[in-house]
């Protein structure tokens, strides 16, 4: 898809702020076919990324993650453990491993999305790809007003879904890796582990890193632990979504941060125009 602002007096104001969030495939650990660690791993091997990221809205809102921590998020490890040509899916690889665990002739699961045009490219970009695994992925389309109330309530949670994940209150990998996936943390209502991963290594690593006074110690083992969760691929990232912001001709010091903006250094070029 084109970049959505295009008018050149537009793009001069337009300010992009680095991806904090990541949008991910939750994988449910918990129940058939993902219970099985193979066919999580087969589902990172095929998506098309590449398609994802253009049903997302393209290069100016998205970039193809392959990693869960997002690069602007303190603790961000750049590796890609399921790499294919220009992030399009390596089918082969995918299929070797479905063939090990006994699904070389396909499977099927549930999807759950939000009812949003985004939401719904994005699952066509993801069921166009695991097609070619002989996946039959079946959406199952939640209204957005309660998609989140949902999803986090485990007795009714399909096999996968579609969700984001940001760090809550700083840009650190100690807001992103223990909500999704301390398995301490599976609660019947309000869970943000959707995956219901609960591995003693995971969630024992979580203590150590937490009690890590040396930050940059902590930063790296955020990161190598990143890469050790998506060994076992309770999830699959998507995308790491940026955030586009466009203030008006006369704003100084806007600098944007996700969702948010330093209110202690913005102000006006010209006070007499304010």
């Amino acid at each position: 898809r084109s970049p959505r602002i295009q008018t050149p007096q537009l793009q001069e104001r337009t300010i992009t702020a680095p991806a904090y969030c990541t949008t991910y495939m939750s994988l449910n650990t918990s129940k058939p076919p993902f219970d099985d660690v193979r066919v999580r791993q087969a589902v990172n091997w095929a998506l098309d990324r590449a398609s994802i990221q253009n049903a997302s809205g393209g290069n100016q809102l998205a970039d193809v993650a392959t990693t869960i921590i997002p690069p602007a998020v303190s603790g961000h490890l750049d590796y890609d453990l399921y790499p294919s040509d220009d992030n399009t899916g390596d089918v082969d690889e995918a299929m070797a491993l479905l063939e090990e665990a006994g699904l070389g002739d396909g499977f099927e699961f549930t999807l759950d999305i939000r009812s949003n045009p985004v939401a719904q490219a994005q699952a066509e970009a993801v069921q166009q790809g695991l097609e070619r695994i002989g996946a039959n992925v079946k959406l199952n389309v939640i209204d957005t007003s309660i998609y989140y109330e949902t999803i986090a309530t485990p007795s009714q949670q399909n096999n996968a879904a579609i969700t984001g994940w940001c760090p809550d209150w700083a840009s650190s990998a100690s807001t992103f890796i223990p909500p999704l996936f301390d398995g301490r943390n599976i609660f019947e209502k309000g869970n943000s582990n959707l995956a219901q991963i609960n591995d003693p290594a995971i969630n024992d690593r979580i203590d150590e890193i937490t009690a890590m006074t040396d930050v940059d110690e902590a930063k790296t083992a955020w990161g190598d632990l990143d890469e050790q969760i998506m060994g076992l691929s309770p999830v699959a990232p998507l995308v790491f979504s940026k955030g586009i912001f466009l203030p008006g001709e006369n704003i100084a010091g806007y600098y944007p941060s996700t969702s948010l903006t330093d209110l202690t250094i913005i102000g006006l070029k010209d006070p007499s125009k304010g």
